[in-house]
């Protein structure tokens, strides 16, 4: 990380207070300014010191949750909580944190988890203009939450090129990162946007905002080529179906 990102931690736990800060001698330009293992005295400081990253706790005895319900929204900064298992996954995507992090925490780990946060205050992967402190009534940007290995990631629809299934388990290709999960992808399929995701064939589907453009090819199939990623096939049994969606675009953009 080449330019500073000021951050702040709030936590009582000793494996996360303690944790990050070990883990963070290891990233350049990850300044810390402070930590308080009180909710209360956590927004103050926080509204004070204004950080651009905010590492939040959620267990019994440190709601970080609460600490995010006080913060004014205007200036609310990123926010990554960490727990100690999954269960307050989806009430932190629902609160809008960029990550969540389980223990036992690796350098990789949060490594990654630093490299999201500095492209987003960076503007990078920002969707339509939103941020973390957009004001109520503008689209937030929906998510894909997937288990992989213990960890639990978070995926906005924009980051994925595209998914492949082999059996019980779908592989997840992202512009910058993937996972493999155990799910089907009749599972995945259901939540994911209808709009923004096609399927092609039994084993994939594709973000249509990855593809470049898309070639017809004998035998009734068509060949996706796409953003960051290879030059996929459709099946001849999605023929019918492809084509009426194409119809469909076409109409709409007339």
């Amino acid at each position: 990380m080449s330019e500073k990102v000021h951050l702040f931690i709030g936590a009582k736990q000793p494996f996360a207070k303690a944790s990050i800060l070990d883990l963070l001698e290891h990233e350049s330009g990850a300044h810390p300014l402070g930590w308080c293992e009180d909710t209360r005295e956590s927004v103050s400081l926080i509204e004070e010191k204004r950080p651009d990253l905010v590492f939040l706790e959620v267990s019994p005895i440190f709601d970080g949750f609460e600490v995010l319900r006080k913060l004014e929204r205007a200036h609310r900064p990123v926010v990554i909580m960490l727990a100690t298992d999954g269960r307050h996954a989806l009430s932190a995507y629902e609160h809008q944190v960029l990550d969540y992090l389980v223990e036992p925490l690796t350098p990789a780990r949060l490594h990654l988890a630093l490299q999201r946060a500095r492209a987003f205050l960076n503007g990078k992967n920002a969707v339509h203009g939103y941020n973390l402190s957009t004001q109520a009534g503008h689209h937030e940007p929906q998510r894909l939450i997937v288990k992989d290995a213990g960890q639990f990631h978070f995926f906005r629809y924009d980051e994925i090129i595209w998914l492949e299934s082999s059996g019980n388990y779908v592989r997840l290709h992202g512009s910058e990162r993937g996972a493999f999960i155990r799910a089907t992808m009749k599972s995945l399929a259901a939540r994911l946007a209808p709009d923004n995701f096609l399927r092609i064939r039994n084993t994939a589907i594709i973000n249509l905002d990855a593809v470049l453009e898309v070639r017809s090819l004998k035998n009734g199939r068509f060949l996706f080529v796409l953003r960051n990623g290879p030059e996929l096939a459709s099946s001849r049994g999605y023929h019918d179906k492809l084509s009426v969606f194409f119809k469909r675009m076409l109409w709409k953009e007339a």
